[in-house]
């Protein structure tokens, strides 16, 4: 942000509340035993990946911001509005890491995808009838 001025009415906009959990536990999904617990299904990915989720997550929702990306740290991006968007039952996915300062941190060619809990129960059921398993994407695929 340009002035120190942006940079308070920004974070105080996000409006980041504390959250009753103690820790945050990241677990590989092929690990979860169950997903009560779950605030959010995070991928790290290339853009030929993110091209599939993306269409994954417009294909059931016409939203404007059906999947957006906001200014934020690392963090918040992959956690914060993850979490806000489960307590606002909300269908928005999010890209994130797009933080200079997280940049460093991460390969040149990956982004962040943030699917909400809330989100992906609805999505899980569109998987296989959205671009996903259509040709088009097959041929992307094969490219990964």
């Amino acid at each position: 942000k340009r002035t120190p001025e942006q940079v308070r009415h920004y974070i105080a906009s996000l409006d980041i509340q504390l959250t009753e959990k103690p820790y945050l536990n990241f677990v590989r999904i092929d690990r979860l035993t169950s997903m009560d617990e779950v605030e959010g299904i995070l991928f790290f990915a290339i853009p030929d990946r993110l091209s599939g989720l993306c269409s994954w997550a417009f294909y059931d929702n016409d939203s404007a911001d059906a999947v957006s990306t906001r200014f934020a740290s690392g963090c918040c991006s992959i956690v914060t509005f993850a979490v806000q968007e489960n307590r606002r039952k909300g269908r928005s996915c999010f890209i994130g890491l797009l933080d200079p300062s997280a940049r460093q941190l991460i390969p040149a060619d990956e982004l962040t995808f943030v699917i909400p809990a809330c989100r992906f129960s609805e999505m899980w059921k569109t998987m296989e009838h959205s671009a996903l398993f259509q040709k088009a994407y097959s041929v992307v695929r094969k490219r990964m």
